[in-house]
């Protein structure tokens, strides 16, 4: 039998592969990197140094404006807080007692503004400190995290400005630790607020 007479069979081409073709291509492709929702968890090494940062400047400006801290529980006990300076002369000559108390409000040296400033920023430090290492235990910051602690900053802030203020009202020309004080809050709410616009962007 002649097998060159009968007719060929058309061999039509194998398709190509088109699935086998887009997964390599996707492969290839550099995969997006979706950033972190608002609930999502923070990254643990960004919120350690925040709070390391917090807890240490905090410390140190509590203990600074401790006397604030003191005459604040003493007010709140109903009880007086003794300075340990009287009036004197300067007393006498505006009708008080010579041995009548300078209240802590009433020093010269305008010192309760100054420990003021230094108590709110620390407290505020230190609560910001908490929220934080709450929020990485959780493994989870979200804009609520990170709005509370910028308003804690600009509240320590703003004690430092009227300290500021008040300071160079009792002739305190250069209230260099207030002003320190000051920065360091508003520095503490910048941070907080570049981590929520992170988290709503």
């Amino acid at each position: 039998m002649d097998l060159s007479k009968l007719p060929k069979l058309s061999e039509s081409p194998p398709p190509p592969p088109v699935a086998q073709a887009d997964a390599a291509d996707d492969a290839d492709q550099p995969r997006r990197v979706m950033p972190m929702s608002g609930t999502g968890p923070a990254n643990p090494w960004d919120l350690g140094f925040d709070i390391g940062i917090a807890l240490l400047l905090g410390v140190i400006f509590l203990f600074m404006g401790m006397r604030f801290g003191q005459w604040s529980m003493t007010r709140i006990a109903g009880k007086p807080f003794d300075t340990t300076y009287t009036w004197g002369a300067a007393g006498a000559a505006a009708g008080k007692a010579w041995d009548a108390p300078v209240e802590y409000f009433d020093l010269l040296s305008g010192d309760a503004w100054g420990e003021m400033g230094f108590f709110v920023v620390g407290a505020a430090l230190l609560l910001e400190a908490a929220i934080l290492a709450i929020a990485m235990w959780r493994r989870r910051a979200g804009t609520g995290v990170f709005g509370t602690c910028m308003v804690l900053g600009i509240i320590g802030a703003v004690a430092n400005i009227v300290a500021i203020v008040m300071l160079v009202r009792a002739g305190i020309t250069m209230p260099l630790i207030s002003i320190i004080a000051m920065f360091v809050g508003g520095f503490a709410a910048y941070m907080h607020a570049r981590h929520l616009f992170e988290r709503t962007n």
